[in-house]
């Protein structure tokens, strides 16, 4: 027998005959456990896998003159019976190995399966063949433990990693959908409006599909989660259509929408179902170059039982008679194999969409004409809302307004603090800042709280840390103690709630989740610790307070004529300019400008006067015509006035949020 070869960087064979195996081939089968051996024309052994010899106990030494016969002992005349069929022309045939019993590291036997092997002019050369090792019993309960150990320590990294990246991009994700909620409450035309809809909607979208894949990452079965959420038809339309609008209309593509019927807000999985328009859509438009398409929906009623039936009807090339029964097996899960979707109209698409209907329980299908067009459709059982219904989410926000809870809110991230504090604030929340878990420490030590919500990562000391200590102080009225972080784990739910936290809101926030959820902590509050006498007294002060400063009657009018929101939205606004021109004001009077004093109180005189401020109105004027008169020392006399009357409307202005006198 030839001594055992050396592999070249061209896969040749040295000291031994020429073979067409390359190295990485021998390195993979060799690396993945198993032996290598190959033989010539007389059964003569050319290579031999080393793991054969230490299986076996012995050396090298023992390889020269060795056969393919030598290699079974037991079973000489089956060896040279394969030789002789595989010599024949029969591709595969296997034959055992039984190592011996002083040997083998726990393994028994090795089963082998051989192939002829021809050299370059198609002549039979030899055989090749791949030993499987057999293990004991003893030994796989062993190999079973300790991949099982290793399997548990992939599974930690592995959660780990998708705690981290989730975070990292959760983070940025809430700032930028926290801002486009403040934004959507400020003065905005029309096609801004839109606009921001659209962002809105299109961030919603990446934070669900984000959790999706988390979802199925954690879940082999790929079993998706469904939620309910209120669907208006006309919205999802609108949304679904600004994504394909332009694609359409670059292709000279009708893309139309129709609800046929009244179509009343039904309950399903708005995520689902916009992934299934998706689907849909984006197939229709690959597979149609001219014409139209129609997107539809209707409501169907069987018996007691609801269905929402969405179609995407397009006048596309259509599915060829043939292929038909093959797309309706994807839809209908027959065991259709992955490998083949490539090859059919959307497969993978249609794949999802097949999944989606399951969780949904819903039914999918299609019709087509070969050249003509396909409609595919989904009908979703569904729960409807009878218009007019009042089902929809309560009004967290009127109600906080009224308790106007404090909460304290933690978090090392200014974008963070400022999307949550506005939205609390407007919500006639009294919110007050911290910027790490020692502050908030600080603070709920000296100052009472209803809740308190805390990010988990800060520097200083972290929201775990900083809970525990808050409890260690045995507070008469604790506060309820809510992570806000966007580590959203499973078992980081667990590990905040084991670490003493009553609730968990997962980053990005949404301003109907994190109001709802401090109005359930607040009323559980003061269930706790009843404090309805002190609210009333406390809102029969506000009324007073607020009539001294405001005119009851133009924030009256300017309610009717601009809505709540804007009104409030407007004050905030002018708070801060106030502050400005206070600022200016200062400024001009130690440089002696009369003009620009002049300026700002005249800003002033309007602005007050428009919100009702007559107090600071009349002050302003009076003072705007004393340096118009060229009385600046009188001017500066009654500045003072102004800075009294600026202070008690930036102290008192937030009252509005909570007083509902002036509303009536």
């Amino acid at each position: 027998m030839n001594k055992a070869p050396q592999f070249t960087k061209q896969g040749s064979v040295s000291g031994g005959k020429t073979r067409p195996e390359s190295q990485d081939l021998l390195e993979l089968i060799e690396g993945s456990g198993a032996v290598f051996v190959s033989a010539g024309a007389h059964g003569e052994i050319e290579y031999l896998s080393p793991l054969f010899l230490q299986l076996e106990g012995k050396s090298a030494a023992h390889l020269p003159g060795l056969t393919i016969m030598d290699l079974f002992p037991s079973e000489e005349e089956d060896a040279a019976r394969v030789l002789s069929e595989l010599r024949q022309g029969l591709n595969l045939t296997k034959l055992t190995h039984r190592i011996a019993d002083s040997g083998g590291f726990g393994c028994e036997s090795i089963e082998f399966t051989f192939r002829p092997r021809n050299n370059t002019w198609g002549e039979w050369s030899g055989v090749q063949g791949i030993g499987l090792l057999n293990w004991k019993e003893e030994e796989k309960n062993s190999i079973h433990d300790g991949l099982e150990t290793r399997l548990a320590e992939a599974e930690k990294i592995k959660d780990r990693f998708l705690s981290n990246i989730s975070h990292e991009i959760r983070t940025p994700l809430n700032g930028i959908l926290g801002m486009v909620q403040l934004l959507q409450n400020t003065r905005l035309d029309y096609e801004q409006k839109e606009f921001l809809s659209i962002v809105a909607k299109s961030g919603e979208s990446l934070l669900q599909t984000l959790n999706q894949l988390i979802d199925l990452s954690l879940d082999v079965s790929g079993t998706l989660k469904i939620q309910e959420d209120e669907i208006e038809t006309g919205k999802l339309f609108g949304y679904i259509s600004s994504l394909y609008a332009e694609q359409a209309q670059l292709k000279s593509i009708k893309l139309d929408f129709q609800i046929k019927g009244e179509i009343p807000t039904v309950i399903s999985d708005e995520f689902r179902i916009q992934q299934t328009l998706k689907q849909l859509i984006s197939n229709a438009l690959t597979f149609t170059q001219q014409g139209a398409i129609l997107v539809s929906a209707r409501l169907e009623k069987s018996a007691s039982k609801y269905f929402y039936i969405l179609e995407v009807s397009d006048s596309g090339t259509g599915i060829e008679t043939d292929r038909q029964p093959f797309i309706e097996s994807i839809l209908r899960k027959d065991g259709t194999s992955g490998t083949q979707f490539n090859n059919a109209r959307g497969g993978l698409g249609l794949l999802t969409v097949r999944m989606i209907a399951e969780a949904l329980r819903a039914e999918p299908g299609f019709v087509s004409a070969p050249g003509k067009g396909s409609t595919f459709w989904i009908k979703i059982p569904v729960k409807v809302m009878e218009f007019g219904s009042n089902r929809t989410k309560d009004d967290a926000s009127s109600i906080l307004r009224k308790i106007s809870p404090r909460v304290l809110l933690a978090d090392d991230n200014a974008v963070n603090l400022k999307v949550a504090s506005e939205i609390l604030s407007r919500a006639g929340c009294r919110v007050v800042l911290a910027t790490n878990g020692k502050e908030a420490l600080d603070k709920a030590s000296r100052e009472f709280f209803h809740l308190i919500l805390m990010d988990i990562q800060m520097p200083v000391m972290d929201g775990l840390e900083a809970c525990r200590k808050i409890q260690e102080l045995n507070l008469e009225n604790p506060p309820a103690i809510i992570a806000m972080t966007a580590f959203v784990m499973n078992e980081d739910k667990r590990r905040f709630l084991k670490a003493g936290m009553d609730d968990f809101i997962p980053k990005p926030i949404s301003g109907d989740k994190i109001l709802s959820k401090v109005r359930h902590w607040t009323e559980k509050s003061l269930l706790k610790n009843p404090l309805s006498e002190t609210l009333y007294k406390k809102q029969e002060m506000a009324d007073s307070q607020l009539r001294q400063i405001f005119d009851f009657d133009s924030l009256k009018s300017l309610k009717k004529h601009l809505g709540e929101d804007t009104l409030l939205a407007s004050l905030e606004e002018f708070a801060a300019e106030l502050k400005e021109l206070m600022q200016i004001i200062e400024e001009s009077v130690n440089h002696k400008n009369q003009e620009e004093l002049q300026r700002c109180f005249h800003t002033l005189k309007g602005n007050a006067g428009t919100f009702g401020l007559m107090k600071m109105a009349e002050i302003a004027r009076e003072l705007e015509n004393e340096v118009k008169n060229g009385n600046i020392a009188d001017a500066l006399s009654g500045k003072y006035r102004l800075e009294e009357s600026a202070n008690d409307f930036l102290s008192s202005y937030t009252l509005l949020y909570t007083d509902y006198e002036w509303k009536n």
